[in-house]
């Protein structure tokens, strides 16, 4: 990761990297001061000082360079002789000098032959995000990445940390030139100062394009749900896209889509067809994988209508669940369970996803097809069952599934009974037992019959 100093010019972007630099000293416990001029006429660009605990004061002088080229050797023996002479008025006096960009080879030959005196310290652009990270809380590099990617499908080629104005923030580098920047916490930056942002940033890298990811997302979500309401719409039944365009008006106001937006999803869809007749449906059945259909499905914004279709109930079956089986290297699901396995996997879209994506917490400890011992085979059966239940409990307890549950599927109440047996050494084990019902309802008119979760008193 790569820290970046931005300034409106040359001069201001060098101001902002002696205020970075500045930062950091004082979380360091030092006392700054800037802009200096010592004897001779040297001006030290910032000045930090700090009492140590056995007496007298340490005095750091630093040189801050933000040039966009690597510091060269004269730079370097110019700092070297500012050093020295303040060294002969206090000899607890030490050398920073921060070079944004590096510095080259010769220079830094000459800091390996030095540093080990330790009066002298260089760092680096690969260097300063350490001694950021030191004294500030900032998201890991991974997390930062991870975050973005539930915003954009774009690759991230970069992710890097800006300083400005006594702030941190993103800067996250996409392909082709598209970025994004955000706030420190990963929010949006205010408006007022996006522009300008923006200037300096477009002025002085090779980003071009600013994507507002949380835009974007939010396009990319509108696009998953028409998916999903045009494979609703026509798993079932042959329809034409005007009709497809009037039915998804019909159910959904608000949303408005356009037939255009529908030809584009429909072309997204490597199930659907457009056949002589001009009707869109399903391409071959012979053709389909169901694994990667239901894959395809369900990796984005899923709509319910999807769901109650025939045809999305009717391919969750032994033949799917034996797939599934092979997927989990060869797990064993004994007959007794395979119908209610079976009654989950159709009736929640999280028990399926897991179902269908291999469990490395199983497949690691799988080598053709059968676990390491028949104690640890029984102990995998389980760990997958109880995965597929507790996603099913976890839907059921998703306000967004409440109206699926309750008026489409019928499944009013459910309930949860759990026998829990402590062991504790030297003394007779704990039982608890411990029941919980739930159950969906509607509320009344005033509140437009709004289908809501509640738990059950019990009698």
């Amino acid at each position: 990761m790569k820290v970046f100093v931005y300034g409106k010019n040359s001069d201001d972007k060098g101001t902002q990297l002696e205020v970075l630099t500045s930062v950091i000293l004082k979380n360091m416990g030092y006392t700054i001061s800037r802009n200096e001029i010592s004897s001779g006429g040297n001006e030290l660009d910032v000045v930090a000082t700090k009492k140590e605990p056995y007496g007298g004061e340490t005095r750091l002088i630093c040189e801050c360079k933000a040039y966009n080229s690597l510091i060269s050797m004269n730079e370097w023996l110019k700092f070297i002789g500012k050093l020295h002479l303040e060294q002969r008025k206090n000899q607890m006096t030490h050398g920073l000098m921060i070079a944004l960009s590096g510095a080259n080879g010769y220079v830094l030959g000459s800091y390996n032959d030095i540093k080990n005196d330790n009066y002298i310290t260089l760092i680096t652009n690969k260097d300063i995000y350490d001694y950021i990270s030191a004294t500030h809380v900032l998201l890991p590099e991974k997390e930062v990445s991870e975050i973005i990617g539930n915003y954009t499908r774009k690759n991230i080629v970069d992710v890097n940390l800006i300083f400005y104005c006594n702030s941190f923030y993103w800067h996250i580098c996409f392909p082709n030139g598209e970025y994004t920047i955000l706030n420190n916490d990963l929010s949006n930056i205010d408006d007022e100062f996006l522009a300008a942002f923006k200037e300096m940033i477009e002025s002085q890298t090779d980003s071009r394009l600013y994507i507002d990811i949380r835009k974007e997302q939010e396009a990319v979500q509108r696009r998953s749900y028409i998916r999903s309401l045009v494979l609703s719409y026509t798993m079932d039944e042959d329809h034409t896209i005007q009709e497809i365009v009037d039915w998804i008006n019909k159910v959904k106001d608000g949303l408005n889509v356009t037939r255009v937006e529908v030809e584009e999803c429909i072309n997204a869809i490597p199930y659907l067809k457009i056949a002589d007749n001009a009707k869109v449906s399903l391409i071959d059945k012979k053709e389909i994988d169901y694994i990667e259909f239901y894959r395809f499905l369900l990796q984005d914004v899923v709509s319910v209508r999807v769901m109650v279709t025939k045809f999305y109930k009717s391919h969750i079956n032994k033949t799917l669940l034996k797939k599934i089986k092979q997927i989990q290297c060869d797990i064993q699901i004994p007959e007794k369970n395979v119908e209610e396995c079976l009654f989950l996997l159709k009736h929640s879209p999280s028990a399926l996803t897991y179902a269908i994506n291999e469990d490395k917490a199983i497949t690691r400890y799988r080598s053709k097809g059968k676990a390491i011992s028949p104690s640890v085979e029984k102990a995998h059966t389980e760990w997958f069952l109880d995965n597929v239940m507790r996603s099913f409990i976890a839907d059921y307890n998703n306000s967004s599934l409440t109206e699926y549950y309750l008026d489409m599927e019928k499944i009013p109440s459910i309930e949860m009974h759990t026998n829990l047996r402590i062991f504790k050494e030297g003394e007779d084990p704990i039982e608890i037992h411990h029941f919980k019902a739930e159950l969906i309802g509607h509320l009344g008119e005033e509140y437009n019959n709004k289908a809501i979760l509640m738990v059950k008193i019990p009698e």
